[in-house]
């Protein structure tokens, strides 16, 4: 027996009816378990492939047409922009497929399409972005019965990365667009509105084939809505992770059409905040065609994004084909048969909040809902718990601010709790990033449970648990226990103020564990069973089963997408960081409301202290061969590797004041190597042990002296590792004299005392960049580069990037730039450097290269590009 003090008198209780059989613990694992599983089961669920379209399939997407022409277009390989397989094989390929439809569809549709070659210009993040003969194929289809004008943009692009042969990014979404095409040519339904299918051929270069169209193409006016079909994995289902903006009947149609739905708005707000490093061709027409749309791409599996294992051997299932035509074909239809078409600008109501639950159905609403809901929630919670309150004061007979002291000091104590309980992940991923031990997680990311997840666990089960022990002589269990979960509802409802009004539409998140526990409160104070002991916690672990389904499934989505992201987002980025701060996230929202019942146990102490046998035992294995990082084939370790040849010039002006000879041109040095770009957080200890029997050194030395510290960088995301790179002195590659690539200043002018005109040629392989920067205080003042000359301090940095791309029947490109330079100046002015990549048609590698790639360990996957970089110092 022990005694309960209460207002002079003492209360007899036994111990052994105030706590459960620690045994009882195994039932909410078990349960947990159960709804985790079911969790995956949703998340990785997809339909089986349709192989026929007879009798009631007549109108249905048929994966297995689809499939087989995956098959044919990943046949063609690599289809770089510049090459025969991207603007011959690859053109001729879709002509062939459209042909055949057009042959078969019924009579009553207008099928044309037209092949775009387009040069222009733009400039996006801080770079010029410029293409000449670019490709598009463009398809149109309409019934002749409808004579709207609006219509349905479908893009999706035809193009790939060096190496690989693009069967999921993005080969997957192509043949899904042809297969809708086949369907609705087929149709007996008539759309109200046309759609054009755009299959543009040059995304992987900065979105430019997108561009082309919206910006030059005569159909680009009709469209008043878009769907944009990308990939960055291979397999799974494809997620709706943007829309509008500022459209939510666009959701409704989902909603409507989706029969997999898939969607969520936490996506959109992470990548629209720059978290993932990649775009899409959404960001080209909303900013530059200004018309709403959905956007919505595969993310699982994404170790093969760009690289060579993106391709048809990599597929084990192709139910995601047909999951993506299941959902594509009736959005399409639902939206081109739709009245806001017409004009969507009447019908634009702000953002919207939006997410799937397990793939069974889709919740959407505006973000003026959402708000309300956010603050109703909040207060039926805050509610529900003063009342639960007032309740313990009458059953102990205690006066309400005895339970209110009690409760601020419970409070306080949970802050603290939580915050240690984030802190502690946070502090073992900087130790395990200091301790040279990153991503450890990478191929095996059911070590993130044992190392990130179970400390956090500890923490906020442990620390209630002591506080409990210590005030059970003055506070009944159950109601400690109780006010131990309202506090977390109060921080949670902090938290979902705060988010509210910084207005983050993720918010929902937090209040769907906010409104699930306070139902739980008003179950137990209606019914009668928050005095009670034991059965009062039914409820509460009753009310917990849908959020932590729905939150098991959301961190399934997040560590699926983001895991294979730290492969390739560079050395600098602080991945393990990144992925503990997910992890924290995640059992913020799925164990606040469970760890505090750990004190309902006998024994709490010894049950609590699992989690750091748990964590033990993963940091063991994680010490050993499990922990590397990197496994062949299905989670490899990038690596890009330029054999490239450099040259070092300097340009003094000539004696000829007409500028007809505008210079005396020096060679400084030259040499040829290997540069070999860090890719993850891990690349600097194996790139090391790589070269290990090679004569290596970084090229941060190189920095002062050279742009971008002389490396071949190949696109805009490269350019932050550049000053971690390494270089490896070798013979010169091999590079055809045809394909040179050159840059000449054609000629010098003065337009006044202080600001001269430089007029320079390109040439070269389609993929080639041009970097220059001011020196001392010479500026820039004007450029030919863009139709209009950004404002004063527009790019963030002040070395210029201008990215160059062209088809098949360009190879040269003039520009001048007036650079104004301090009166008297006699200095140098600018640097100016030409990169050159030569992957766009077949090119021999020297022996001593592909040697040089052989010692490179099976799980590296390698991204092998013959260079070159021309650098002048211009006087």
């Amino acid at each position: 027996m022990r005694f309960l003090k209460k207002k002079g008198t003492t209360i007899p209780t036994k111990k052994s009816k105030q706590k459960l059989h620690y045994i009882w613990i195994l039932l909410p694992l078990f349960v947990a378990g159960a709804i985790y599983t079911l969790s995956y089961i949703a998340f990785h669920n997809v339909p089986e492939i349709v192989i026929h379209n007879l009798g009631s399939n007549s109108e249905k997407f048929v994966g297995r047409y689809a499939r087989e022409n995956l098959k044919n277009l990943s046949s063609l390989g690599p289809r770089l922009v510049g090459s025969e397989a991207n603007e011959i094989r690859t053109i001729k390929f879709l002509t062939n497929a459209v042909e055949e439809i057009k042959s078969n569809a019924l009579s009553k549709y207008k099928i044309e399409y037209q092949v775009q070659t387009a040069s222009g210009s733009y400039i996006i993040e801080d770079m010029v972005d410029i293409y000449q003969d670019i490709k598009n194929f463009v398809v149109r289809f309409s019934s002749p019965c409808c004579n709207s004008s609006s219509a349905l943009l479908l893009n999706s692009h035809f193009d790939t990365v060096p190496e690989s042969s693009g069967a999921g990014d993005d080969g997957t979404m192509v043949v899904v667009m042809l297969e809708v095409l086949r369907v609705l040519s087929n149709t007996t339904r008539s759309l109200k509105h046309p759609i054009i299918f755009l299959f543009n051929g040059a995304e992987e270069n900065s979105l430019q084939g997108s561009h082309a169209f919206i910006t030059q193409h005569e159909w680009a006016k009709d469209v008043k809505a878009f769907i944009n079909l990308d990939v960055a994995g291979l397999g799974g289902r494809e997620m709706l992770f943007q829309s509008g903006p500022g459209h939510p009947w666009l959701m409704k149609y989902y909603h409507k059409s989706a029969i997999h739905p898939y969607a969520s708005s936490i996506a959109e707000e992470i990548f629209q905040n720059k978290l993932i490093p990649s775009d899409t061709d959404f960001r080209i027409f909303r900013d530059y065609g200004k018309i709403p749309g959905l956007d919505m791409a595969h993310s699982y599996n994404g170790y093969v994004y760009h690289t060579k294992y993106d391709r048809i051997s990599t597929i084990s299932n192709y139910g995601f084909i047909q999951n993506a035509g299941d959902n594509v074909l009736p959005l399409v239809r639902s939206i081109a048969s739709s009245e806001e078409l017409e004009n969507p600008d009447e019908h634009s109501e702000g953002h919207t909040v939006f997410f799937d639950f397990l793939g069974l159905f889709l919740i959407f609403y505006t973000e003026h809902i959402g708000i309300a809901i956010n603050i109703s929630i909040a207060v039926i919670s805050i509610t529900a718990m003063t009342i639960s309150i007032w309740a313990m004061s009458k059953t102990m007979d205690e006066s309400i601010l005895f339970i209110l002291k009690n409760f601020g000091i419970i409070l306080s104590i949970e802050i603290a709790t939580l915050i240690l309980a984030a802190a502690i992940p946070i502090v073992l991923a900087l130790i395990i990033d200091a301790t040279y031990s990153p991503l450890f997680w990478f191929s095996q990311p059911w070590l993130i449970f044992g190392i990130y997840f179970c400390p956090f666990c500890f923490i906020m089960a442990m620390i209630p648990a002591i506080y409990l022990k210590r005030s059970s002589k003055t506070f009944p269990l159950r109601f400690g226990i109780q006010l131990f979960l309202h506090a977390y509802c109060v921080i949670l409802i902090i938290l979902v103020i705060v988010m509210t009004g910084l207005s983050i539409r993720s918010t929902f998140a937090v209040t769907i564990n906010i409104a699930f526990y306070t139902l739980s409160v008003i179950v137990n104070w209606a019914v009668g069973l928050q005095s009670r002991p034991f059965i009062w916690v039914i409820p509460v672990l009753v009310s917990q089963i849908i959020p932590v389904a729905f939150y098991s499934y959301l961190s399934q989505i997040i560590f699926t997408t983001f895991i294979p992201i730290t492969g390739r987002s560079g050395c600098t980025s602080l991945s393990d960081l990144m992925i503990a701060a997910f992890t924290v996230i995640v059992a913020v929202l799925t164990t606040g409301f469970l760890t505090p019942l750990f004190s309902i146990l006998r024994r709490p102490k010894i049950v609590i202290s699992g989690f750091m046998v748990v964590f033990v035992i993963f940091a063991i294995t994680m010490a050993t061969p499990v922990g590397l990082p990197f496994t062949a084939y299905t989670a490899a370790e990038r690596h890009w590797v330029f054999h490239t040849k450099r040259a070092f010039h300097e340009i003094h002006a000539g004696n000829d004041t007409s500028g007809l000879d505008p210079t005396i041109r020096t060679e400084l040095k030259n040499d040829s190597g290997y540069i070999l770009l860090p890719l993850d957080r891990y690349s600097t200890i194996s790139i090391e042990e790589i070269l290990s029997r090679s004569k290596y050194s970084r090229t941060s030395g190189d920095c002062k002296e050279m742009l971008v510290c002389g490396v071949p960088v190949y696109s805009p995301e490269f350019k932050p590792m550049s000053n971690y790179s390494y270089w490896v002195p070798a013979e010169p590659p091999i590079i055809p004299e045809d394909y040179n690539a050159a840059i000449e200043l054609e000629s010098r002018v003065a337009l006044n005392e202080r600001t001269t005109r430089f007029t320079f040629v390109i040439s070269g392989p389609a993929h080639m960049q041009v970097f220059f920067n001011p020196l001392n205080q010479c500026q820039l003042v004007n450029w030919s580069l863009h139709e209009e000359f950004p404002k004063k301090d527009y790019f963030k940095e002040s070395t210029y990037f201008i990215h160059y791309r062209h088809g098949l029947s360009s190879n040269s490109f003039e520009f001048y730039l007036d650079f104004e330079a301090p009166a008297g100046y006699e200095g140098p002015i600018f640097d100016i450097a030409l990169i050159a990549h030569h992957n766009n048609y077949p090119i021999e590698h020297t022996a001593e290269f592909d040697e040089f790639l052989s010692i490179f360990p099976e799980w590296a996957v390698l991204t092998p590009i013959v260079s070159s970089y021309e650098s002048y110092r211009i006087y």
